[in-house]
């Protein structure tokens, strides 16, 4: 049976609240109800068995969403793999003012790009952002790990692995071979038998 839309209201409210008697408030006309006939109303509601079976359905599909699936962790750390610091700020020399002999003072900064505080992708690669008394620290995840991470996960560190799978496919050939009735063993040889007469030593055979 399918819930009606207040119903189905109730269900996204108590998902995102936890609680039953707010999610009534929300989803129905409530003003001028005490708060006890709400809580009746609203535990109510949740006995239900289609309104329990929603709520499951929505705290899966919740479950689900917020867990990070393999072939985005492959992108992300292909991103950290790919991105150097270079992406990521740029280098330049900036005057400050002059100096008691009038000579310019020139120090040498840095600052993030515009492109990357607009790109969430690159900015995931910063690992680490911080103000010390030499400056602002900048440190991005090991490009190195990233594409250690990606190797385990892509099975390219298991030397064994070509080598397992060549078996597999000389097994499965030799059982080809052997339903078609053309493995039967090793093909006949011939055999040369060559006598001679022991009492003439010197006879040809």
């Amino acid at each position: 049976m399918s819930l009606t839309p207040k119903q189905e209201r109730f269900c996204l409210a108590y998902l995102e609240t936890g609680n039953a008697s707010e999610a009534y408030r929300r989803s129905y006309s409530a003003e001028n109800m005490s708060q006890s006939v709400i809580h009746n109303k609203a535990s109510a509601l949740l006995a239900k068995g289609e309104v329990r079976v929603r709520l499951e359905e929505l705290n899966k599909a919740a479950v689900s969403s917020a867990v990070m699936s393999r072939q985005e962790a492959m992108e992300r750390l292909s991103t950290f793999a790919r991105t150097d610091l270079a992406d990521l700020v740029e280098f330049g020399s900036y005057e400050l003012g002059e100096d008691d002999s009038g000579n310019p003072i020139i120090q040498a900064a840095w600052k993030i790009r515009d492109s990357v505080l607009q790109d969430p992708a690159k900015l995931a690669a910063i690992a680490e952002l911080s103000a010390t008394k030499d400056g602002v620290k900048i440190k991005t995840h090991s490009p190195l790990q990233a594409i250690q991470q990606l190797a385990k996960m892509q099975g390219w560190d298991r030397p064994d692995l070509e080598l397992d799978l060549k078996a597999k496919r000389l097994a499965v050939e030799k059982l080809r071979r052997e339903l078609d009735g053309e493995d039967e063993g090793p093909a006949p040889q011939r055999v040369e038998v060559i006598v001679r007469d022991a009492r003439k030593p010197d006879a040809e055979p």
